[in-house]
C-alpha cells in the first residue's frame, strides 16, 4: 500500500454544475507542480474565459504559496501565487503564469474577472497583492502593506505572458502604509459608459480622518476604489 504524504492546508477547490449541482471536477493542489502545505490555494476563486474559447476559465488564488530556491533565486516564503485552469478539460494551464515576486506579498489573496476591460474578446482578470510594500512616488519611503492590484490581459495570459507590473493592462498601488489595497477586488461592469469594464478595489485598512461635521453626523464612509478600464 503506497502512503500519500498528508498536506496540511494545501487546499483544493471544486466546479459544481449550474444545472444541477453536480460536481464537474475538482482540482486538487498536491498535484500540482510546486504545490505545498500551507499554500492556502483555492482562498480566492473565480472564472473568466481567458482563451476565448467559449469555456469559463478557473482562476484560482494560492496567496501562501512560497517562490522555491532555486539557483540564485532566493525562497520567498508567502509570495503567493495564481493559477488558471481549462474550463473545458480541468486542465492546468501551464503557460499561464502569475506569481508574487517578493515574500510576504500574498498574491492571489483575491481574485475576480475583470470583464472587457481593453475591449477585446477575451476576458481579463484583476488580482490583489494587498501585503504589497510599495515605494512611494512622492518620497521614495517604504510603505509597507500598501497593497497592490493587478488587471491582467486574459489574451495575454492565453498566449503564455507573465503578468507582473510591466506586462499588466494597468496596477494600481496603496499609497499609505497598511491600506491592504486588493484584499478584495471585483469586475464592476462600465460604470461609466465608454464601453470598456471597469473594476472595483477594496482598501479596508485604510484610516479615515474624519472632520467634525463627519463626526457630529456619526458617519461611517466605506472605502473603495472605482477604476476605469482605461487605468
Amino acid at each position: 500500500m503506497v502512503k500519500t504524504k498528508k498536506l496540511k492546508d494545501a487546499g483544493r477547490v471544486y466546479v459544481y454544475s449550474g444545472r444541477d449541482a453536480t460536481e464537474l471536477f475538482s482540482l486538487p493542489s498536491e498535484q500540482i507542480t510546486g504545490g505545498n502545505k500551507g499554500d492556502w490555494f483555492g482562498y480566492s476563486v473565480a472564472g473568466a474565459d481567458i482563451d476565448n474559447d467559449g469555456f469559463s476559465d478557473i482562476i484560482v488564488g494560492a496567496p501562501r504559496w512560497d517562490v522555491p530556491k532555486s539557483g540564485a533565486q532566493k525562497a520567498m516564503k508567502d509570495a503567493g501565487r495564481v493559477y488558471v485552469f481549462s474550463g473545458q478539460t480541468g486542465r492546468l494551464m501551464d503557460a499561464v503564469s502569475i506569481k508574487g515576486t517578493a515574500a510576504g506579498d500574498n498574491l492571489g489573496f483575491s481574485v475576480a474577472r475583470a470583464g472587457l476591460v481593453n475591449a477585446d474578446t477575451n476576458a481579463d482578470v484583476i488580482i490583489g497583492i494587498p501585503r504589497a510594500d510599495i515605494v512611494s512616488s512622492t518620497n521614495g519611503k517604504l510603505l509597507r502593506d500598501a497593497g497592490r492590484t493587478l488587471v491582467c490581459s486574459g489574451a495575454s495570459l492565453a498566449a503564455g505572458t507573465a503578468c507582473d507590473t510591466s506586462t499588466a493592462l494597468f496596477k494600481v498601488d496603496g499609497n499609505t502604509a497598511g491600506d491592504r489595497l486588493g484584499l478584495a477586488v471585483a469586475g464592476a461592469g462600465d460604470v461609466d459608459g465608454d464601453g470598456r469594464d471597469d473594476v472595483v478595489i477594496g482598501l479596508p485598512k485604510m484610516i479615515h480622518r474624519p472632520t467634525k461635521k463627519m463626526l457630529a453626523r456619526q458617519s461611517f464612509i466605506p472605502v473603495l476604489q472605482v477604476r476605469s478600464g482605461h487605468g
